[in-house]
């Protein structure tokens, strides 16, 4: 995932919505962007979802995505 606008050097959380699960923390750079990759949890059901990322100075952003699975049970993690 690739985000921006934070404050220089700020601590980022990537939070899955509508399961409220933390998805993993990296830190902006001098610009206030960064890029992270992110696993869905398997137990993720097929789905709309929204990612948003928190900064630590309270801003965030949002992007939407679709999780497709092969079966009931979730997807599968990929490394990352």
């Amino acid at each position: 995932m690739n985000g921006g606008s934070f404050s220089s050097n700020e601590s980022v959380t990537l939070m899955l919505y509508n399961q409220q699960v933390t998805l993993g923390s990296t830190r902006s750079d001098g610009n206030g962007s960064f890029s992270k990759k992110v696993c869905i949890p398997s137990s993720t059901k097929s789905g709309d979802y929204t990612i948003v990322p928190h900064g630590a100075s309270g801003d965030s952003a949002a992007t939407g995505i679709t999780v497709a699975t092969n079966h009931d049970g979730g997807n599968k993690d990929h490394g990352g």
